[in-house]
């Protein structure tokens, strides 16, 4: 894989043809249909510039776009007069979007087709109350009916969440619609400029052109351990796909000797306080007895809430650091228990002033 510097002076990472197809042949071993058929057809050739899965244009040496993916892009109303469809059944601003992130390199996205008449078009996606929690999710002013159409107006940052009956055709007029917050039931226009007064705030679908192009963080970890009391033994039927039933679990989590480990090495105190349980039960943890079911299902719950819905993981990564994290009362050697604080739960309760008394006496 190589990587090819753009005019701003920033890389992309690039495969050759080569290297596209040796990859593709690698599939063809797998012979599937036992017709010794290649096992991937090539759609389109030209330069592909991909984002991300499902994210990707493909252009040909002069810039135009040959195919491309319309991955949430698709589901957005066009402004008026960009409702054509190219050959492939796309939306042809789509193809203008993508084709603009293709061609800009590291630089801003240019100006795009639409902007030049409807530059504060907004971001608004058209869809069907699909069942019983999708309609308790809409404004009572709509009358939760199943199966309506909606228009849902999307807004990013703003605290709000309008939608408005779908009037059918093409809409020319967003302001025309009459939108309701699904959150307060007040009524109100949409505006995508954030000074506008009194309007519900939502994206512009430039906003969403442009965060169409923002590629997902691939940062990984320096060093990935795997715990054998984290693991989880399945069989592998398919009934969960036949007949609804449960997947058989052979072995479980080990939900108990991650408990009984995190309390030998971040202590009673801490553990008591992390799993809201009596520190008497937490110091038998501690000498390796295990917790009853009800002790352990108050724990986990307590942990999920403080440190989120697979809190296991997390308590295993609190132990391995415990050690480089002390109080910073002088002579303390307990952990402290809350993400960024410097004092355990005992020093924690003291006043500021004598915190700042002892650090400065033990220095």
């Amino acid at each position: 894989m190589e990587k090819l510097q753009l005019d701003d002076g920033s890389y992309q990472r690039i495969l050759t043809v080569e290297e596209v197809t040796d990859l593709l042949h690698l599939f063809d071993a797998l012979d599937a249909f036992g017709d010794a058929e290649p096992f991937f057809e090539v759609e389109a050739a030209g330069t592909g510039f991909v984002v991300g899965p499902k994210k990707y244009v493909i252009l040909d040496e002069s810039g135009t776009v040959v195919t491309h993916t319309e991955a949430v892009l698709g589901g957005f109303v066009p402004p008026p007069g960009f409702d054509a469809r190219g050959d492939g059944g796309r939306y042809v601003f789509t193809a203008d979007i993508v084709r603009a992130h293709a061609q800009r390199g590291g630089g801003l996205l240019p100006e795009l087709s639409w902007e030049a008449t409807h530059p504060d078009w907004p971001a608004l996606e058209r869809h069907q109350i699909s069942g019983p929690d999708a309609s308790a999710q809409m404004p009572d002013a709509l009358g939760r009916r199943p199966f309506s159409r909606v228009v849902e107006a999307i807004s990013t940052y703003g605290d709000c969440h309008p939608v408005a009956l779908d009037p059918g055709g093409a809409i020319t007029d967003p302001q025309a619609l009459a939108f309701y917050d699904a959150r307060s039931n007040s009524a109100g226009k949409i505006s995508a400029d954030p000074q506008a007064p009194g309007a519900f705030v939502v994206d512009s679908l430039r906003a969403q052109a442009v965060e169409w192009g923002r590629r997902a963080s691939d940062q990984l970890p320096e060093v990935a351990v795997l715990d054998d009391r984290l693991a989880r033994s399945v069989g592998k039927s398919g009934s969960l796909f036949v007949d609804g039933s449960d997947q058989s679990v052979y072995a479980d989590v080990d939900r108990s000797g991650v408990l009984v480990a995190a309390a030998r090495t971040l202590g009673a105190s801490i553990l008591a306080e992390l799993c809201a349980i009596p520190e008497r039960t937490a110091r038998a943890l501690g000498s390796g007895r295990r917790p009853s079911p009800e002790t352990e299902r108050r724990a986990i719950a307590a942990l999920e809430a403080r440190l989120g819905a697979d809190p296991l993981p997390v308590l295993l990564d609190l132990t391995e650091v415990a050690g480089e994290r002390r109080c910073r009362w002088p002579g303390c050697e307990a952990l402290p228990t809350r993400p960024g604080a410097a004092w355990c739960p005992r020093h924690r309760r003291r006043s500021g002033t004598d915190r700042a008394r002892a650090i400065g006496a033990g220095r």
